[in-house]
């Protein structure tokens, strides 16, 4: 194994404490803050290894993680591996997401937008070489995840998952997020550029688990509309409207 610290331009100075650990298979890089994406991409041109596990800065992987996926991993390049997660919000108790693995041959668009279900980054296992030919979008500021996973199914990845939670995500409300204009210009803007990555039902679904909270105080009566069809036509279910 090896592990690739990618430093986006952090305040910190983590160099020092990883010399310390005098371990050569520990590499780090360092870089200009150039957000989450950027950072991926460096560590995906940089790895070594045959498959890339990401984990992000406030993650966890819990300690038999690796372990669990080198004992599913087969020779199938396009094989893409994820787990349940326990989901941190800061309240003392975790919540586990998804609430159910990926069907054979369901369309991950439909599985994460119509059933409003999660792929996180940290979980995701994936061939390196698949990696560096679909790559993370480093312009997008929310919904990294969902494109580079859409992106790697058109690029013929077959996803699976582990049925056990295997990382802890931090998911803590903080300040300083998103306002809700600029959150749903990004996302309408995103929907825009990424509609042949998508179904006719995964795109209403898109609508209603993704853009209605943003949309919801300056646009009541669209997304009134965009909660009927998905509910009506793509199938999203009563409890995600």
């Amino acid at each position: 194994f090896e592990i690739v610290v990618v430093d986006d331009g952090s305040n910190d100075n983590p160099e020092p404490v990883i010399q310390a650990m005098g371990d050569i298979r520990i590499r780090y890089i360092r870089q200009e803050n150039g957000g989450g994406g950027k950072a991926r991409n460096t560590g995906i041109d940089s790895a070594r290894g045959d498959y890339i596990a990401f984990l992000d800065s406030d993650d966890f992987f819990l300690p038999h993680k690796l372990e669990c996926f080198k004992e599913r991993i087969t020779n199938d390049p396009q094989a893409v591996g994820y787990s349940y997660i326990n989901v941190d919000r800061g309240v003392g108790r975790y919540w586990v997401r998804p609430s159910r693995p990926i069907r054979e041959g369901e369309d991950v668009g439909e599985y994460l937008f119509v059933s409003n279900e999660l792929i996180q980054t940290s979980t995701i296992v994936v061939p390196r070489e698949l990696a560096k030919r679909v790559r993370f979008d480093p312009s997008l500021r929310k919904g990294q995840d969902p494109d580079f996973c859409l992106r790697l199914q058109r690029a013929g990845a077959r996803f699976f998952m582990i049925e056990e939670p295997l990382i802890i995500w931090t998911d803590v409300q903080a300040g300083g997020r998103l306002s809700h204009a600029s959150g749903v210009d990004q996302l309408s803007d995103w929907l825009d550029r990424s509609s042949s990555l998508l179904t006719p039902k995964a795109s209403a679904g898109y609508r209603v688990t993704m853009m209605a909270y943003y949309k919801a105080r300056t646009h009541p009566f669209s997304v009134a509309k965009d909660l009927f069809i998905g509910w009506a036509v793509a199938g999203v279910p009563l409890k995600v409207v």
